[in-house]
């Protein structure tokens, strides 16, 4: 049995982490530790707050940025205490827009390859974003 105390972390995520899968990230690393709390997005970055044994806690704080998604950019992590809230799962809370703040957006990850036959065209030999969509016309 498992004598350890409960405790809560209040975690505060900045850099390029909204829109590459980060909040599902968070979400799967809380679940695989045992935690139970909340993450979301907001102007500045991602909230978490997490649920559990000081030592899980402990690991899940090391492998929230040991582990981040490949195309995630943590600038900054700030962990604080805070007593037990009670929290009975994990969840992933709804974004918030804060006036005033903004977040790094991450440029477009998905670019392609795009072949144009003509090389005399506009858009010759240049790479275009996967979500690029264009008409060719015959010759």
């Amino acid at each position: 049995m498992n004598t350890e105390f409960l405790g809560r972390k209040k975690i505060s995520v900045r850099g390029v982490v909204q829109g590459v899968g980060f909040r599902p990230f968070v979400y799967r690393l809380a679940h695989d530790h045992g935690l139970s709390g909340w993450v979301l997005n907001h102007s500045g970055g991602v909230e978490i707050e997490v649920e559990g044994t000081p030592s899980t806690l402990d690991a899940f704080a090391h492998d929230l940025t040991a582990q981040a998604p490949p195309l995630a950019r943590i600038i900054n992590v700030e962990v604080t205490g805070a007593p037990p809230a009670g929290y009975a799962r994990f969840e992933i809370r709804h974004s918030v827009a804060e006036e005033g703040r903004y977040q790094l957006i991450s440029p477009d990850i998905a670019t392609g390859a795009i072949a144009i036959r003509s090389p005399t065209a506009r858009i010759a030999g240049r790479a275009l974003p996967s979500s690029a969509i264009f008409r060719t016309t015959a010759p």
